[in-house]
């Protein structure tokens, strides 16, 4: 019992840690698929970001201002222009043209570091957001950092060349901050992360209420389980206690009558009595006996004795059985002929257990042997088991009824109690054997058992 409480109890940790770790999976999952999501979000945000400044730097560079020669008053329209992309988007960092190497026009739009302008190593200017990005032949991408005292600006400029009216190259430069990246991945982001959270705590809810199903149906079925073997209990108890009554009561009255007979006889004085009161002075010994016997078997099938399963001649135990009934079968003048084939069969087996069964077979044999009849007793060797058979040559046994002659309190015998077949069949089932009866030659019934031999019985694990 307390193994199987210890059994249900790793299975309830089992499953509990089954379904944890099915939860644990999902949310690792869905942090996984988070975090692709953010990394996509991020490089079409990216993505956005360059198409913005490409197309910024396009329109600054296509603007008068810069394809003709005019004067330095005439790049007023031009900020005022670079003042309103600020206006829409304060991103942007600064605008710059040159020509010919020579600063032209500068518009530090948002608040201007007081420090100097610095390029990335080239292993930070190239990213796969930035270098997978389809760019025009004519627009040169860099990215750079604006060092002030207090921190770091770090910028994305793009450069796009222009031919002026009088030949001369003039370059436009439009520096976008990188944070805007991550004002444009925002919104997706803080979205999809909430969805996370949001499906994080609803596999939580989920699975935790799936480990208190599980645990309650697991609780419920072990209560169930509990009632049921209790109701068997009661049950067998009650067939126990029939059963004790039933066999009790022909022998006891034989006893009592035999009794009352016997006094009737002591005070009797006729001639014969002295005979008269022997013979029922035996047959209430024989009553006794009986009530002995009865008792004896339920007290074997209510509380089995433990014992350790030890190698054991089977042959010496099946002498040794019929020694014990050797008086029984003098009585009805049975006679047994032993064909021991193979004396000293080791088996693996519980002794006292075994031996009670074996004896409960042969004397089931003995009780339906008609009076002069004669009882087969063979053993031998099959395999890696040891076949014992015992063969009576009385009625026999329908084949209907031959599964069900090993169940409790099932007997074709007036006055039987349906419990030496049972106990037999226990006993020998304990020790990892099988027994089966079939029809003997010339009629009578025939039973076989098989036991398994000392030295094979990892083979053939003792049923209980």
């Amino acid at each position: 019992m307390k193994d199987s409480k210890q059994h249900e109890v790793d299975l309830r940790r089992l499953l509990a840690v089954l379904i944890l770790g099915i939860a644990l999976t999902a949310g690792l999952s869905l942090w996984v698929l988070l975090r692709l999501h953010h990394r996509q979000v991020h490089t079409a945000a990216t993505r956005n970001v360059l198409q913005l400044g490409v197309a910024m730097d396009a329109y600054l560079a296509g603007q008068t201002e810069v394809v003709s020669n005019r004067t330095v008053t005439s790049w007023e329209h031009f900020s005022a222009l670079v003042q309103s992309f600020y206006t829409v988007e304060q991103g942007l960092q600064y605008v710059a043209v040159t020509e010919n190497g020579v600063s032209v026009f500068h518009r530090q739009v948002a608040p201007h570091p007081s420090g100097e302008t610095v390029q990335l190593p080239a292993r930070e200017r190239s990213g796969p957001e930035w270098s997978s990005a389809p760019l025009p032949r004519n627009v040169r991408l860099r990215l750079k950092v604006l060092r002030t005292g207090d921190h770091d600006i770090p910028v994305v400029t793009f450069t796009k060349d222009v031919v002026s009216v009088n030949g001369s190259v003039k370059s436009v430069e439009v520096a976008l901050r990188r944070e805007i990246v991550d004002r444009e991945a925002a919104g997706p982001v803080a979205a999809t992360t909430a969805m996370f959270e949001v499906a994080v705590v609803t596999v939580a809810v989920a699975f935790g209420f799936c480990i208190i199903l599980v645990l309650w149906v697991m609780r419920r079925e072990e209560a169930y389980e509990k009632r049921r073997q209790k109701e068997e209990h009661l049950a067998f108890a009650g067939s126990m206690a029939g059963g004790v009554v039933h066999d009790f009561r022909n022998p006891l009255s034989s006893l009592k009558l035999d009794v009352q007979m016997l006094r009737e006889e002591a005070d009797s004085e006729a001639a014969g009595s002295r005979e008269t009161i022997k013979e029922l002075a035996t047959r209430a010994t024989h009553a006794a006996e009986r009530m002995e016997e009865v008792l004896q078997q339920f007290l074997s099938l209510s509380s089995p004795q433990e014992e350790e399963q030890q190698a054991m001649d089977l042959g010496v135990c099946v002498k040794d059985c019929l020694k014990m009934i050797e008086t029984r079968l003098a009585r009805q003048k049975v006679t047994v002929d032993a064909r021991m084939m193979e004396d000293h069969l080791q088996v693996s087996a519980y002794a006292t257990s075994l031996r009670r069964g074996l004896l409960n077979v042969l004397m089931n044999a003995e009780q339906h042997s008609p009076q002069g009849g004669r009882i087969v007793v063979s053993l031998r060797r099959e395999e890696e088991m040891a076949l014992l058979e015992v063969a009576d040559c009385g009625p026999g046994i329908p084949a209907g009824e031959r599964d069900h002659v090993f169940e409790k309190f099932v007997t074709t015998r007036p006055g039987g109690t349906g419990l030496g077949l049972f106990l037999a069949r226990t006993a020998i089932e304990k020790c990892g054997g099988t027994i089966d009866v079939t029809e003997a030659e010339g009629g009578g019934a025939c039973f076989s058992m098989r036991l398994p031999l000392a030295g094979v019985t990892a083979s053939h694990a003792p049923r209980t």
